[in-house]
């Protein structure tokens, strides 16, 4: 069977044997021959070109964007957040500068405090903790939960000031609980203690906490815990005063735990200013405005007295006042409530801010400005009827009368300033029939030489500049033409010229010197605060000088001396004091009722000027003395003591 099987014809006949690589290559040759008429290779379209060219160029910007953003931008943030997660940072508050007046009394300290304090990165906030820790914080301040979660909200930065300024007994509490509330302490504190408190507080201004645009400004100055200037000296020479504060750094592990604590940098303490205040008599004049207010039954007033010699500011009172204090301590919110809704306004500098019309203190610049124009000499007379009557330039059938307070007869310049005769300046200001006046030009022209409707440019802020009216202001302000009254209003300071007392006191020291009007200063020096060594010496600075004929300005203080030593003088009051003065008295008109801003000018001695004392006092009755009084006070006790 076997050999019946291989003799049959059961298998192909083999082919001779074929090499692989001749096949291979037969196959690659036909296959290319196939391919000769496919189009192989097809071009990229130019719009799919441009489309991944911008893909891709998108996708670069946006990495170089974002690595910009993050080690550019935003490299110092998140430099300081790393910094922060290792190293705690903590100020040690500088010795704040202190106050000392003309006498070097001093006027002010620095009274030690604690203040309580919780950082965040160190709380245990999460877990469901966060209830039992603020409960814990709330029974030491004995105040609510939700009323500490809201301290947590309104933050701004990883530091939360939970309580500034705390008590002895929250210092016990505190020290038998910190160990459950961790990441909480208490901070050494320096808070002002003003003694004489609203005495000096439009000087002085007032410390409070540092606020969150104040901070982004000073953040490696200032922490969040610090006290910064808010007005007043304080604020003005923030700078000066504050010192460089010390740094203490805490490094620390992932833990949290503390590695090693070094201090970075001392603290400097800051440097102290010597004023050109003089604390006795800034009491004075505080204390004799208060009595003043009393007596005519007023809520306001202000006084400043200058050094005629230097523009010094030897006093500065504004009525009513407040307590800086409550700032210095953490003031309420009802507190703060009550100060700045006080219709009053205690926070108001009157002095450098309060702005009034300012009656017949404008008269000896008037008197001035006429004798420099030639329109009157020292033996120019009119004869004073009691007012005069002016026709209407734009209508001869109306006439209009410009009072005087009374009938005054023949006056020259003294008898004028003396007995303070509007008519006598209504001619040198606007004319009269053929007697050529000033003008509004020449008028305002020498208010601005004397610096009247101008910043003087004290060392502190909120100086107002007030308003001297010219026909240019009165369109554009009340749509109303200049009339020929508004120039006889402004010559004796009525209508809408307002005034600083402050611009009136400095006026007044080119008057006392005779023709040097100087910048206000209440600081003299900065001196060291270890051994009182003066480190700059403010020197006195001169506005404006020989700006007027010194002949001229003699003749107007004779006027102002004939004012307290003739019996018919605006300032006969003054004539009981023990040495000689000048004076020039103001009543301005102001609102609907028959209420008057009450003014008296002061220099003395009349010989040497040392002095010059400016008051007003608001809303006095018709016929009641108010200003005189507080500079009378003031003058017998400066020069009895």
């Amino acid at each position: 069977m076997l050999k019946s099987f291989f003799k049959k014809d059961r298998f192909i006949k083999r082919e001779p044997d074929v090499d692989f690589h001749d096949v291979f290559s037969d196959l690659l040759s036909e296959e290319k021959e196939t391919l000769k008429d496919r189009k192989f290779e097809l071009p990229l379209g130019q719009e799919n070109f441009y489309l991944a060219f911008f893909v891709i160029l998108a996708i670069l910007a946006f990495f170089w964007i974002s690595t910009f953003y993050l080690q550019i931008i935003k490299g110092s943030y998140y430099q300081d957040l790393a910094f922060s997660n290792k190293n705690r940072v903590y100020f040690i508050r500088p010795d704040r500068g202190i106050f000392y007046d003309r006498n070097e009394k001093q006027l002010l300290w620095n009274n030690s405090s604690f203040d309580f304090i919780c950082d965040q990165r160190d709380m245990d906030l999460k877990n469901g903790k966060k209830e039992s820790i603020f409960k814990e914080i709330a029974g030491l301040l004995g105040s609510d939960v939700l009323e500490v979660e809201k301290k947590f909200e309104d933050v701004f930065d990883f530091q939360v000031l939970v309580k500034e300024n705390v008590s002895q007994d929250f210092l016990v509490n505190f020290s038998l609980k910190s160990d459950k509330i961790k990441g909480c302490y208490l901070k050494e504190n320096k808070i002002r203690k003003y003694p004489e408190g609203g005495v000096f507080s439009h000087i002085f201004g007032y410390l409070s906490k540092i606020n969150k645009p104040e901070l982004e400004t000073k953040k490696d100055l200032y922490s969040i815990s610090d006290y910064i200037g808010k007005s007043g000296l304080e604020k003005t020479y923030e700078d000066i005063l504050r010192g460089t504060a010390g740094k203490i750094i805490e490094e620390r592990d992932s833990a949290g735990r503390t590695i090693k604590t070094f201090k970075s940098q001392e603290p400097t303490p800051g440097k102290s200013l010597k004023l050109w205040i003089d604390s006795g008599l800034q009491k004075k004049s505080y204390e004799a405005l208060q009595r003043s207010l009393e007596n005519v039954n007023s809520s306001a007033g202000a006084v400043v007295i200058l050094n005629a010699k230097n523009g010094g500011v030897l006093s500065m009172a504004s009525l009513p006042s407040y307590d800086n204090n409550l700032f210095a301590q953490g003031i309420s919110v009802d507190e703060y409530n009550k100060l700045i809704n006080n219709k009053d306004c205690p926070l108001y500098n009157r002095v450098i801010s309060g702005l009034y019309p300012s009656g017949s203190t404008i008269k000896p610049l008037i008197a001035v400005a006429g004798l420099e124009e030639k329109i009157i000499n020292k033996n120019t007379t009119i004869n004073c009827k009691g007012g005069i009557s002016v026709k209407s330039p734009y209508d001869e059938t109306i006439t209009y009368e410009f009072p005087d307070w009374k009938t005054h007869g023949i006056v020259d310049l003294k008898k004028a300033l003396a007995e303070s005769c509007n008519v006598f300046f209504y001619m040198v200001g606007g004319g009269y029939k053929s007697f050529k006046g000033l003008g509004v030009d020449g008028i305002e022209k020498y208010l601005h030489l004397f610096n009247w409707g101008m910043i003087t440019g004290i060392d502190l802020f909120g100086e107002k500049e007030g308003q001297i009216p010219n026909p240019e202001w009165k369109e554009k302000e009340k749509k109303e033409m200049w009339y020929p009254g508004d120039t006889y209003h402004l010559s004796i300071g009525q209508g809408d010229i307002l005034i600083t007392p402050l611009q009136v006191a400095t006026s007044f020291v080119a008057i006392a010197n005779e023709g040097a009007l100087y910048k206000p200063q209440i600081v003299d020096k900065i001196i060291s605060s270890q051994n009182k060594e003066t480190i700059i010496d403010i020197e006195p600075e001169i506005i404006r000088k020989d700006f007027v004929d010194v002949k001229n300005i003699k003749l107007v203080k004779e006027g102002m001396l004939e004012a307290v030593l003739s019996p018919d003088g605006s300032s006969h009051l003054l004539n009981s004091l023990p040495i000689k003065v000048g004076a020039k008295t103001g009543t301005a008109q102001f609102g609907p009722k028959a209420r008057y801003h009450s003014w008296i000018t002061v220099f003395a001695p009349y010989e040497d000027p040392e002095l010059v004392i400016t008051v007003v006092v608001e809303g006095v009755a018709e016929g009641r003395v108010a200003a005189i009084p507080v500079a009378k006070e003031i003058l017998e006790w400066y020069y009895n003591k």
